[in-house]
């Protein structure tokens, strides 16, 4: 039940509208765990569970963590990012009807070719959104010297795409994104927040899904 120094930590909810929470950690044999809260208790308060909660062993030591729930196909989707030993951001997801909690993961895929920018990586966060972008977008620390995003849409063909990169976002620090949905239309923004190697201040860039014409500072 102890953590690893210096992991990364995720969380979201089920998009079933259950309420119910999962929280993410790594545990000191480099196990990604699973952590589920419902109905007034965690399912990890039982030690002998603590096996069947491993999302995956592939995970880099103090890898960084991010974590989606959506909905897809009927299936109520619930995904973790995390780094691999070799600095490749891969992904896992773990797919269950509604009102259940599979305990069956993905074999981890890579989701670009590119690499982070450090084994400590701090930097890398996961949104995903039915309205606008309708997919997934993941913000990561890349080598290349910046923060780069990479994305997967719902309506096309499965496979991820390498989309927007930072200019003088700091690579090494921490990155968060939300979306907001205009009026429940199929329109909405996504906020990016990241550091600004020039300024060395929190920046905010947004994209409008309704526009598509370009990010902007806000």
């Amino acid at each position: 039940m102890v953590a690893r120094s210096n992991s990364g930590l995720a969380a979201t909810v089920s998009a079933d509208g259950s309420g119910r929470l999962f929280a993410y950690y790594q545990d000191l044999d480099g196990r990604i765990i699973e952590n589920s809260y419902f109905g007034g208790s965690w399912t990890l308060e039982d030690r002998s569970k603590v096996n069947e909660s491993v999302v995956t062993t592939n995970a880099t030591a103090g890898s960084a963590l991010a974590a989606v729930s959506y909905t897809l196909n009927s299936s109520i989707v619930r995904q973790l990012f995390f780094i691999d030993a070799y600095g490749m951001l891969r992904t896992t997801n773990s797919s269950m009807t509604p009102g259940t909690v599979a305990l069956e993961w993905s074999t981890p895929v890579a989701v670009s070719s590119d690499i982070v920018s450090a084994d400590s990586t701090v930097g890398l966060a996961a949104c995903v959104d039915h309205n606008g972008m309708s997919g997934i977008r993941v913000y990561y620390g890349s080598s290349s010297g910046g923060i780069q995003e990479v994305g997967w849409q719902f309506d096309t063909d499965p496979g991820w795409t390498m989309w927007n990169f930072f200019n003088e976002s700091d690579p090494t620090s921490g990155v968060a994104c939300v979306t907001y949905d205009a009026n429940d239309e199929r329109e909405g923004y996504i906020n990016v927040y990241m550091r600004n190697t020039t300024t060395g201040v929190v920046q905010q860039s947004y994209w409008d899904y309704s526009k598509s014409d370009g990010w902007r500072c806000g």
